[in-house]
Formats: C-alpha cells, sequence, structure tokens
C-alpha cells in the first residue's frame, strides 16, 4: 500500500474504544524481514482509505467471536481483510509495529480469516496508558489456514495511532524476539523433566525427523494467550526438522466441562 495520511479526529473521539499486547514496547529490534505486508505511514482514523469506525455503546452486551456475551468496551477502528503473503496451509511469524498513544488501557487486534471466510481465533494485547508517544514492535504466529488478517484498535477514551506496518519474518527472527521479552522478564528457576517425552513418543519422533504434526491447544483465553506467546519459534529452533501446525481452538471463559459437550466436542475439537 502507498503511504497514507489521514486526520486523527475519529481515533481521537472519545467514543472510539480500542484493542492490544506490547511486550517490547518501546523497543524496535533489527531483522532482516520480507517485503512488508501492509504499510499505513501517518495518522491512523477511520478517514484513512479501508479503515473504518466500529460504534458500540459502553456498557451494552455484545457478541465477541471466541469470547462469549459481554459488556461492550466501546467501539473499534479496523482496517480491511488484507491478503496474506504466505504459502496457502503453511504457518509464518509477521512482525507488527505501530506508534500509539492513550490516556487509557486499550488493545491492538489482529483478527483472521480462512480460505472459506470463517472466523479464526484472534490475537489481542495490550496497548498501556502513557502521556507519550510509545513504540510497539509485536510478534504474531499465523497458523497454515489463514490467508487473511484485519487489524484493529479499541480503547475506553481513544488515542492516537500512527505508522502502522506488518512483515513476514523468518522462524529465527521470531525466536530473536522471543529472546527479547524473555530477557526483561523475572528470571525463571524451571528445569523440564528428563521424561517429558515418555508419553508422547510419535510426537518426540516427528519433532526430531520433521514427520508433518498438528498440534490442536483447547481451552478458553488462558489456552490463547499460551497460544500467542510465539512458543512456536523456540520449538522450531530446537527442533529445526519439525514440521508442526499448531492450531488454537478456544471459547472463552470456559472449562473442560465444556468440549465435554457432544456438539462442542464436535465443533471444538473433531472438527
Amino acid at each position: 500500500m502507498t503511504p497514507l495520511k489521514s486526520k486523527p479526529e475519529d481515533f481521537m473521539n472519545p467514543s472510539l474504544k480500542f484493542v492490544c499486547r506490547a511486550a517490547c514496547a518501546g523497543t524496535i529490534a533489527t531483522y532482516a524481514t520480507a517485503a512488508e505486508l501492509v504499510r499505513y505511514s501517518g495518522v491512523i482514523s477511520s478517514s484513512t482509505p479501508g479503515w473504518v469506525l466500529v460504534v458500540s455503546k459502553e456498557g451494552t452486551r455484545v457478541q465477541v467471536p471466541f469470547e462469549g456475551s459481554y459488556a461492550s468496551k466501546g467501539g473499534r477502528i479496523q482496517s480491511p481483510w488484507i491478503d496474506l503473503d504466505k504459502e496457502g496451509g503453511t504457518p509464518a511469524y509477521y512482525r507488527l509495529t505501530f506508534t500509539a498513544k492513550t490516556a487509557d488501557h486499550c488493545y491492538w487486534w489482529v483478527d483472521f480469516q480462512n480460505s472459506e471466510s470463517k472466523l479464526l481465533p484472534d490475537i489481542n494485547s495490550a496497548v498501556y496508558a502513557s502521556e507519550n508517544e510509545q513504540v510497539y514492535d509485536e510478534m504474531i504466529y499465523v497458523t497454515g489456514s489463514a490467508t487473511k488478517l484485519r487489524l484493529a484498535f479499541q480503547s475506553t477514551s481513544g488515542g492516537l495511532l500512527r505508522d502502522l506496518a506488518v512483515r513476514r519474518v523468518s522462524d529465527a527472527e521470531a525466536a530473536t524476539w522471543c529472546d527479547l521479552v524473555y530477557d526483561a522478564l523475572p528470571p525463571l528457576n524451571f528445569e523440564p523433566s528428563a521424561d517429558a517425552f515418555a508419553r508422547l513418543p510419535r510426537t518426540a519422533a516427528a519433532l526430531r525427523e520433521g514427520k508433518p504434526w498438528r498440534v490442536v491447544m483447547l481451552g478458553d483465553s488462558i489456552q490463547n494467550d499460551s497460544f500467542n506467546s510465539v512458543f512456536q519459534a523456540l520449538v522450531k529452533r530446537d527442533y529445526p526438522q519439525s514440521k508442526l501446525d499448531f492450531i488454537v481452538s478456544v471459547r472463552g471463559s470456559t472449562g473442560c466441562w465444556h468440549y465435554a459437550k457432544p456438539e462442542n466436542f464436535a465443533e471444538y475439537v473433531a472438527q
């Protein structure tokens, strides 16, 4: 996309609310990346071509995909659907960078579609309140079945969003991003069990030998957060021959009882 410039009025409007995660706020790592998938230069608002403001009154009940019915946190500003530049059926990593400022807690959000235009589990995380503009450097793992993505922002009082770009990166570059996040966390004293794969011999063999292997992570929003930690890049680094396709299947605010019901098992597990 060519550089775009637009007026900030819609995003600055207190009626706009927006959704996000920021693991490395303020730090942009240097990667030898592929060509950009998309770039929006300058301030982004509903005046930016293709972007729309989706209004939702705060406090009303809304249906959030993969989460359920919740009190609305307000509307969102969202991009058009963007075709992914990865090979069909193959997972990939994408780096998302943007600059934002907000007075209240808010979020960035990425929606996905498959080739049949069916929504897939999303990614969302925080944009943090600050008096100054903050640069965000995020990494996302995109499943093999995803063919399109849509970017969105949501907050309780609006804010400023500008200079947003998405580009595909390698497995190794995604793992390096994970290292940067890990280095900023409190030290973790953990030793994995020596026989961790004792009951998973075929999975262990697939990791070592490169047999295509599907891993389904089933659960609620906690499982979705775990899935979106980009741990897949660390698995690939430890097992470079592996060809694992990670899939997340989630429904917010649930437990094992939810998936034990035949109709839910059919939709969230068997399918």
